[in-house]
């Protein structure tokens, strides 16, 4: 599945993904809100744990609408109900999202490369993926 927003700063489009290669926990929030929403999550709080409000309290309340910032209110509601009254850790998916963007940088090069040379392309990828050449090299030859 792939949708089409910037989940990686200096990244324009969210490359293909696989929902296998995500880790357990946040395929388990993807069935809940769907993986464009989940990958928002990811790409907003990946890394850290956020105590997922039951809304009773007043701090309850601003969680929740921090989270609807997040993810839109649905979202929002589905996870204070499915893990309200937790704390939610919330994987950053770098293996997954790394894969994916070096398989987008692969696809790219053998599409671009039929209209112009390897060393135009290599220089437009590394600046769209804001990596080295040397990096981007790198990729295309793993």
């Amino acid at each position: 599945m792939s949708a089409s927003m910037n989940l990686l700063p200096g990244m324009p489009s969210r490359p293909a993904l696989s929902e296998a290669a995500l880790p357990a926990a946040v395929r388990e929030i993807a069935v809940l809100v769907g993986l464009p929403k989940t990958l928002q999550l990811v790409e907003r709080l990946g890394g850290t744990t956020f105590p997922v409000p039951k809304r009773a309290t007043k701090v309850g309340e601003l969680r929740y609408f921090m989270l609807a910032d997040v993810v839109g209110v649905e979202a929002a509601d589905l996870l204070c109900r499915h893990y309200g009254g937790t704390n939610l850790y919330v994987p950053r998916c770098a293996e997954a999202l790394r894969k994916a963007r070096d398989a987008e940088i692969v696809a790219t090069f053998d599409r671009e490369t039929k209209k112009r040379s390897a060393n135009a392309v290599v220089a437009e990828l590394a600046l769209k993926y804001r990596l080295s050449d040397r990096r981007v090299w790198m990729v295309l030859k793993g």
